[in-house]
This record gives structure tokens, C-alpha cells and sequence, in this order.
């Protein structure tokens, strides 16, 4: 895949040919030696085609896939959609108690020790 990476980037860079020579360059940019054999079975499959049209064919077979999302599905009116929302509320009730109860070592309301401190070090 970093081959056929840096063979795209090549081209969008303005190399409308990129050798097996130039994506091992711009691999060795980043500190990777790149890996022989997948180089040339990413230049013996491209030899003599198309990139532009290879892409295009790419994105129809993507578009078959699919892998976008359509979006969550409705909820129902019923009922049921009730008790969810106050069991949401009551969690977070729960996490406010819960940050209280830690002594306010978390930005609680509790500033009575601030101001201690700031007493004794005035002194």
C-alpha cells in the first residue's frame, strides 16, 4: 500500500510517470527501504495502463461496496423511547456526584482549602 501511495503522490506532485526508482526515493524520504517485490508487482501491473482510468473503475467497484452511512434509523414514538432518556439523565447525575466525591481534587465547588493555603503562604 506505501507504494501505491507514494506512486500516487508522485504523480499528484507532477511526475506523470513515476519510475520503481522514484517511489523507492521518495520511501527512502520517510526512512522506509520500501520492499522489492511488491514495487515490481506494482510496476508490472501498471505497465501500459491507464492510472486516471484504473482510479474510475476503482471508485465504481467503492460505490457497489458502498460504506457510507445512510444515517441512524428513525426513532419509534413509542413508549419505550421514554425510559432511555431518563436512564441517560440519571448517569449523569450519577458522574456529577461522583466528581463531588472525590474532594473536589478536580475543580469542585469546595474552595475553602484554596483559600487556606493562600492565607499561609501571605503569612
Amino acid at each position: 500500500m506505501r507504494h501505491v501511495a507514494a506512486f500516487l503522490l508522485l504523480r499528484l506532485g507532477g511526475n506523470a510517470s513515476p519510475s520503481g526508482d522514484d517511489i523507492k526515493g521518495l520511501l527512502g524520504t520517510v526512512g522506509d527501504a520500501g520492499d522489492d517485490e511488491c514495487l515490481n508487482k506494482l510496476m508490472s501491473g501498471l505497465d501500459g495502463q491507464d492510472v486516471e482510468a484504473l482510479l474510475e473503475a476503482g471508485r465504481e467497484k467503492l460505490v457497489i461496496v458502498g460504506g457510507g452511512s445512510g444515517g441512524a434509523a428513525p426513532a419509534e414514538a413509542s413508549s419505550e423511547a421514554k425510559p432511555e432518556a431518563t436512564v441517560v439523565e440519571e448517569e449523569e447525575e450519577e458522574e456529577e456526584e461522583s466528581s463531588a466525591a472525590a474532594g473536589g481534587l478536580f475543580g469542585g465547588d469546595d474552595s475553602d482549602s484554596d483559600s487556606d493555603s493562600e492565607e499561609d503562604s501571605s503569612s
